[in-house]
């Protein structure tokens, strides 16, 4: 189900059922299995800003080499697992 400001459905994760609820404002993009042709989405006026207040560089000014508290290290990924 898509709605105005979340996309909710069902999946099996390791084989248990669970209901995934995704914010709309957190999807950047969406791509085709089949074929990899997909669609990235834009910030639009009035939307947080992914990155934070200043975006990228403004963990450069912050003395800590972008190295916070309990933040896991790299970037998220996903998987598909057959």
């Amino acid at each position: 189900m898509i709605g105005n400001g979340a996309l909710e459905f069902s999946a099996r994760f390791g084989g248990v059922p669970m209901q995934v609820f995704i914010p709309l404002q957190a999807v950047m993009a969406v791509y085709a299995k089949e074929n990899g042709e997909g669609m990235v989405f834009g910030s639009e006026p009035g939307s947080p800003d992914p990155e934070g207040p200043g975006g990228k560089d403004s963990e450069h000014g912050s003395g800590d080499n972008g190295q916070g508290g309990d933040r896991p290290s790299g970037r998220p990924t996903l998987k598909v697992v057959k």
